[in-house]
C-alpha cells in the first residue's frame, strides 16, 4: 500500500487528522461498524463488532455491553475501562472539541463488559459517531505505545522513516484477514504514487488519480466521503455577505462536477450528509452570473484562490467562471503538505477563495468546521467567519437553524460530493467500493493477492 501523506503519526489521537484517522482502522477496531452494502445507496449496515449490544440509558446517556473474547494485540483482554481510558485521550486531543466527543460529560464504568455515556444533551445520532469508522472524526479504539495497540485486523510490526509494516492478526473482531501481512509506504507526491501503481510496487494506492487509473485500464474502488468546497474568507476582499454572495453566483458547481469528474461525483448544494437535515438546505448562493456581475465590481483588486496541486485543474475553471462575471481571480497551488502546514494559507489566512471540503459525520458539528472557538490556530474555521447566533444554534442542537446561518453569512460554496480513487494493481483481489462514509480500509480484512 501507499499514500501521499501529510502526517506519519499512527496513532489518531496523538495527530488529530483525517488521513490519521483513516489508516488506523488497519490495526484498531471500534465500538460498531458496518457489514457491506449497497454502494449505490449508500446505505449503512451497521454492525457492532466490540459491543455487543447498545441502548438508551436515560434521557441522556446511553448503555454500552461488550463482547467477550476481544484482546488487544498485546494478548490483554478488552475491558470496558479501556473504553474509559481511550475517551480520556481523545478529550485531551483536537477531536475531544468535536462532537461526538464534545457531548460526553463522563463515562461509568460499572464492570468489565458494562459501561454507560453520559452526555451533556440527548443525541439520538451518538452511537453513530462514537468510535465508529463512519465519516469524521471516524477514530477508532487505540492503546498508547512505542507502535500503537489496536484490536484490528493488522497488528503494526515495525515501523520506519517512510513506512509501516503489518502483520495479520487472528481472531480480530472483523475477523482475520487473508492476506498474511501489508506494508504502507509513505510518500510525498502523487506523481510517485502513479509510477509506483503503474509499475506494480504497491497493489493499493491512497489515493490515485482516477482520470489516469481509466486511461491506463488498472481496477480501483470508490471512497465516497463528503464534500468538495470552496471556503470564502472574510477577514481580507470578501468581507461582505454581499460580495461573497456574488462569489458564490458565479461558480457553476455543475459544470464543475461535468468537466471535472465525468460522471464520477454529481454536484452538491449542502455541508452536512445527505438526511442529515430534513428538509435539505442549500447553504450557498444559485448559479447566477448576472446577479455576480451586477454585485461585484469591475476593477476591484484581484482575489486570491489557492488550491493544493492536484486541485488546479478545478482551480483553473472555478478561475475561468469568476473571468466570465468579471471577476478577477489570481491562482497559488501548493503541495498537499505545505497547504495544510500552520504557515500554509489556510492556517494562515492568506487566501480569499480557496478550494477545500470536509469528511461527512454522521452527527455533523458545524461549531467545529464554522465556530468563533473554531478560528485558527484555536482550530478548523478557515473562513475566520464568527457568527454568535450560528454557534449558538449549533451548541443547541438545531441543525436546520445552524445551516440557515451559515447560508446567511456566505462562507462556503458547496461544489460535489467528495469521491476518492483507490488505485489497485492487477493482481489484487476482493476490493470493492465501501459504504457511504465507511474508511477506505475498514474492508482490508478481504483483500488477497491472486
Amino acid at each position: 500500500m501507499s499514500i501521499v501523506a501529510v502526517s506519519q503519526e499512527l496513532d489518531p489521537y496523538a495527530a488529530p487528522n483525517l488521513e490519521t484517522a483513516e489508516l488506523s482502522w488497519l490495526y484498531a477496531d471500534g465500538l460498531m461498524g458496518s457489514d457491506l452494502a449497497h454502494p449505490e445507496t449508500g446505505s449503512l449496515c451497521v454492525r457492532p463488532p466490540i459491543m455487543r449490544t447498545f441502548g438508551p440509558g436515560g434521557r441522556a446517556s446511553f448503555d454500552y455491553e461488550l463482547r467477550g473474547g476481544v484482546r488487544w494485540h498485546d494478548g490483554k483482554a478488552f475491558v470496558a475501562q479501556d473504553v474509559a481510558d481511550c475517551f480520556a485521550r481523545v478529550r485531551a486531543s483536537t477531536w475531544g472539541h468535536q462532537r461526538p466527543f464534545s457531548l460526553v460529560t463522563h463515562i461509568d464504568v460499572r464492570d468489565e463488559a458494562h459501561f454507560t455515556v453520559h452526555l451533556s444533551e440527548p443525541d439520538r445520532r451518538f452511537p453513530l459517531a462514537f468510535f465508529t469508522p463512519f465519516g469524521s472524526p471516524g477514530v477508532p479504539l487505540v492503546r498508547p505505545g512505542r507502535l500503537p495497540v489496536g484490536t484490528g485486523p493488522f497488528r503494526i510490526a515495525a515501523k520506519t522513516s517512510d513506512a509501516v509494516s503489518y502483520e495479520r492478526w487472528s481472531g480480530a473482531p472483523r475477523g482475520t484477514p487473508q492476506a498474511r501481512s501489508a506494508r504502507l509506504r509513505y510518500l510525498v507526491n502523487g506523481d510517485t504514487q502513479n509510477v509506483m501503481l503503474f509499475s506494480g510496487d504497491t497493489d493499493v494506492a491512497l489515493f490515485a488519480s482516477q482520470n489516469e487509473v481509466i486511461r491506463r485500464g488498472f481496477p480501483y474502488f470508490r471512497r465516497r466521503s463528503g464534500v468538495a468546497y470552496a471556503i470564502l474568507n472574510v477577514r481580507g476582499i470578501l468581507a461582505t455577505p454581499q460580495q461573497r454572495d456574488a462569489v458564490a453566483a458565479a461558480i457553476d458547481a455543475g459544470e464543475i462536477a461535468r468537466k471535472m469528474y465525468h460522471g464520477w461525483a454529481s454536484a452538491y448544494r449542502s455541508v452536512v450528509a445527505p438526511g442529515a437535515a430534513t428538509p435539505p438546505v442549500e447553504v450557498a448562493h444559485d448559479y447566477d452570473p448576472s446577479y455576480a456581475r451586477t454585485v461585484f465590481a469591475r476593477g476591484q483588486v484581484p482575489i486570491e484562490l489557492v488550491a493544493y496541486t492536484d486541485a488546479q485543474p478545478i482551480a483553473l475553471l472555478v478561475q475561468d467562471q469568476l473571468a466570465r462575471c468579471g471577476i478577477h481571480a489570481t491562482i497559488r497551488t501548493y503541495p498537499v503538505q505545505e497547504f495544510l502546514a500552520p504557515s500554509g494559507p489556510l492556517r494562515s489566512g492568506k487566501f480569499d477563495v480557496a478550494l477545500f471540503g470536509e469528511y461527512f459525520s454522521l452527527d455533523p458539528d458545524l461549531e467545529a468546521s464554522w465556530g468563533c472557538s473554531s478560528v485558527p490556530p484555536a482550530g478548523g474555521n478557515f473562513s475566520r467567519l464568527c457568527d454568535e447566533r450560528l454557534d449558538r444554534l449549533a451548541r443547541a442542537g438545531d441543525l436546520h437553524g445552524a445551516l440557515e446561518a451559515l447560508r446567511e453569512d456566505a462562507v462556503v460554496v458547496p461544489l460535489v460530493r467528495s469521491v476518492q480513487c483507490i488505485g489497485l494493481s492487477k493482481r489484487l483481489r476482493g476490493a470493492k467500493d465501501p459504504p457511504d462514509l465507511l474508511s477506505s480500509v475498514f474492508q482490508c480484512v478481504q483483500w488477497r493477492i491472486a
